[in-house]
């Protein structure tokens, strides 16, 4: 209608006017479309700042709305909440570039929070974009950034242990940061939650399935790679994997 057209009008000469128009329309696909990296990169402070503290405002209220409501129930209302939902993880996606490590930081672990969440583990809408905000936050922080949400990473849910019903698009562990460079993470400050994670990883290896083994060995394998493993831990993860 008429909002679509403005917008479309305003995308080229004034985006800044043609972003809250678009955010109105509740159209993701137009939303991606318009929001490309060198355009988000342009932004003023303040109307990137405008948008993030909106996203953030909205995905609270949306993910509140989701998880309140029963789809056998009221079908409609699940699914706005859910399109909302969709919408606000875009924003913040589009955003990601922005900010800093810090920001960037919180970022990640609100998204790994909800991706562990059982009823978004079920919801192909949302767990698809969630990952696309993981993997990208992931993408924009340094490596010693990354090495310190390494923890969180490594502790998200296994499939066929704490998931046995999950969306048909539920990504390997690549997807969950295990892939670009990251400093090796200082246990110290949380040696236990460290030990703990390490130590159930190791048990999967032993008395996972098949599926939930794979995560595990992925799991290990990179935070061997890094050096995040300590001798006994390295030498109990041979001896599981090769027999010796």
């Amino acid at each position: 209608g008429l909002i679509r057209a403005a917008a479309e009008w305003l995308s080229d000469e004034c985006p800044e006017r043609a972003l809250p128009l678009l955010m109105r329309l509740c159209d993701d696909e137009a939303l991606k479309k318009f929001l490309t990296d060198h355009r988000v990169a342009l932004f003023e402070p303040k109307t990137s700042d405008t948008a993030r503290n909106s996203a953030n405002s909205a995905l609270e209220q949306a993910i509140g709305d989701y998880l309140a409501v029963d789809f056998a129930v009221s079908p409609g209302v699940f699914r706005s909440a859910e399109r909302r939902v969709v919408l606000a993880l875009e924003l913040l996606s589009a955003f990601a570039i922005r900010l800093l490590d810090q920001d960037l930081g919180g970022l990640l672990e609100r998204a790994l929070a909800l991706r562990a969440n059982p009823r978004i583990t079920r919801d192909h809408n949302i767990l698809s974009v969630l990952d696309s905000l993981k993997s990208r936050t992931l993408l924009c922080m340094s490596a010693r950034e990354r090495s310190s949400h390494l923890l969180s990473v490594v502790s998200q849910p296994i499939v066929g242990i704490d998931i046995t019903t999950i969306s048909n698009s539920w990504t390997d562990d690549a997807a969950m940061g295990l892939r670009w460079p990251t400093d090796a993470p200082n246990r110290t400050a949380k040696s236990r939650e460290w030990d703990d994670a390490i130590r159930r990883l190791l048990r999967v290896l032993t008395e996972g399935s098949e599926t939930a083994r794979a995560q595990a060995v992925w799991r290990c394998a990179f935070l061997n790679r890094i050096g995040a493993l300590k001798a006994i831990e390295q030498q109990e993860l041979q001896h599981l994997i090769w027999g010796n």
